[in-house]
């Protein structure tokens, strides 16, 4: 404490681990992460730590940049966890990356050791990006997950020769792939594919993409793990036939083992219902073992007209080959409802989607011997902090009482879970 003008003044000194906590925070918004480490010698190496394990690449001049500051520190190279080449920095249209040739072309001999690697708001300019960029990106060993998000490129061809050039790539992960020419190539030689997973990032159909993965390149055959519309828009029930996630469910076949999927507009009519549901056929992934499905939650509850049950639901889960089934997880997406929703109407909203004759029935199927394997039922809420905020004892008042059978079995679980960035 000190004196100024006979004003007591505190100096208050906080913990590092404060700090530390508030800058790992900022992990994603890089212009507030520059201006920390501009502070002070303290929060640099900090603010520089998290600088380097995302970098984003605009230009030529970041690639050199990166070299530059990587050359001069050996220890650095490990600390580069993803690579984004970014088009458009303000991410509303779709510019050049001339710097991919430069980043695979610099880092040839000794890449980084990221994992991650991201083309975001880009359009692929064949004139400015060289030919040998597929061959020098065959060094980058570490990669193991390649994220596309709202690129075009000239040919399927070219988005082909990007995903085999890197050799290690298990996750593709696509966000409104575009391509200027449709044609497909005649043949497409690559080597065995190492995708395993495959992410449709978002609701936005991307027909060229599907038909690669399942037609020409065969990779849908080997996939392991599909997951749909992580990010928004999330598409609708009735949607779902324009992502065609059937034909990529029947290719991936035997070898899927886990199927992750968002969607809205549950609320169908039985008729409606049932044909929206066929284009989630499990019936042939016969190694399913984790299946998780969102369910987004209408914006108001409407008022004056009740609220259809998710009678196909049952349908869905009826259709499982149940003997490998191990977790399944039902989170309804309650984000989006408008911030006057009162917490308790919300819930009534969920718990009209899961009815008791329907929770009885679902309740009923699962714990049949044919499920022997299953460990965990999940049932939560998915809440955003600026939203409406359910409770947790609330929700598990109206759970476990319609699923008592999977209750007394010991594997219900339920939940609120909420989205610390909205």
């Amino acid at each position: 404490m000190s004196t100024r003008s006979g004003i007591m003044i505190f100096k208050l000194q906080l913990p590092i681990e404060v700090w530390e906590r508030v800058i790992d925070h900022l992990w994603e918004d890089y212009p507030e992460l520059f201006a920390c480490s501009l502070v002070c010698r303290a929060w640099r190496a900090r603010c520089s730590f998290q600088l380097l394990s995302r970098v984003f690449l605009h230009s030529r001049a970041d690639v050199y940049r990166l070299a530059k500051r990587l050359k001069s520190q050996h220890a650095y190279r490990e600390q580069v966890h993803t690579l984004i080449v970014r088009g458009d920095p303000k991410e509303e249209t779709r510019k050049p990356i001339p710097q991919l040739g430069t980043l695979a072309a610099v880092f040839a001999a000794s890449p980084p050791y990221a994992k991650d690697m991201g083309i975001w708001h880009a359009t692929w300019q064949s004139s400015l990006i060289p030919k040998d960029v597929f061959l020098h990106l065959t060094t980058f060993v570490a990669v193991t997950r390649l994220t596309l998000a709202h690129v075009t490129f000239p040919t399927v061809l070219t988005f082909g020769r990007l995903t085999s050039a890197l050799p290690n790539l298990q996750t593709l992960a696509c966000r409104d792939v575009a391509f200027e020419k449709k044609r497909f190539p005649i043949a497409f030689l690559a080597g065995p594919s190492t995708i395993v997973d495959f992410n449709m990032l978002c609701g936005t159909p991307m027909d060229e993409v599907v038909d690669f993965l399942v037609t020409t390149a065969g990779i849908a055959q080997g996939l392991e793990e599909l997951r749909v519309a992580f990010w928004d828009p999330a598409p609708l029930l009735k949607d779902l036939k324009a992502l065609r996630v059937k034909q990529l469910l029947q290719a991936a076949s035997d070898s899927l083992s886990t199927f992750d999927i968002r969607f809205g507009g549950v609320d169908l009519d039985p008729a409606a219902a049932s044909e929206a549901i066929n284009e989630l056929d499990l019936s042939t992934n016969s190694n399913l073992r984790d299946l998780r499905l969102t369910l987004q939650v209408l914006r108001v509850p409407p008022e004056g007209k009740p609220v259809q049950e998710c009678t196909w639901l049952y349908t869905l889960l009826s259709r499982i080959v149940p003997e490998e089934l191990v977790c399944l997880s039902l989170e309804f997406d309650i984000r989006d409802m408008k911030t006057e929703t009162d917490p308790v109407a919300a819930l009534d909203m969920v718990s009209m989607l899961l009815t008791s004759g329907l929770s009885s029935k679902i309740d009923a199927l699962l714990t049949d011997a044919k499920f022997k394997n299953l460990q965990s039922v999940y049932i939560a809420v998915f809440c955003a902090t600026r939203g409406v905020l359910a409770d947790e004892d609330n929700w598990s008042l109206i759970v476990q009482p319609r699923f008592p059978e999977l209750n007394k079995r010991g594997i219900l679980h339920t939940a609120v879970d909420i989205d610390l960035e909205r």
